[in-house]
């Protein structure tokens, strides 16, 4: 994340990026049939808005931020403790605030 830039606008435009890549509702629905056939229940339809999570580097470069293989794949593995390849707004707001504070600590040191 480019550290100059405020955070509320850091998280506006990630926020804006995560609702231009959420998946649609054919998506969502073929996800929750995969989760049915697996004898799992369907919650993608009636949850909130997911977006997948190897679409977590194109976030972060909307941002301003690159990130190095090992570092995205911790990323993801937070934003995505379920495994499932998706996650919702708030996994990823907080996945970016994490990084923020992370880039700021080793900014100061």
């Amino acid at each position: 994340m480019v550290l100059g830039q405020s955070n509320g606008n850091q998280m506006e435009l990630a926020q804006s990026v995560f609702s231009n890549h959420a998946l649609s509702r054919e998506a969502l629905e073929e996800l929750d049939l995969e989760l049915v056939q697996r004898g799992e229940a369907p919650m993608y339809v009636a949850g909130p808005a997911v977006m997948l999570t190897a679409d977590l580097r194109l976030v972060l470069a909307k941002t301003g931020d690159s990130v190095d293989g090992k570092d995205l794949f911790q990323l993801v593995q937070l934003a995505d403790a379920d495994g499932r390849g998706t996650m919702s707004w708030p996994d990823l707001e907080r996945v970016l605030l994490l990084r923020r504070e992370r880039l700021q600590k080793e900014q100061r040191e």
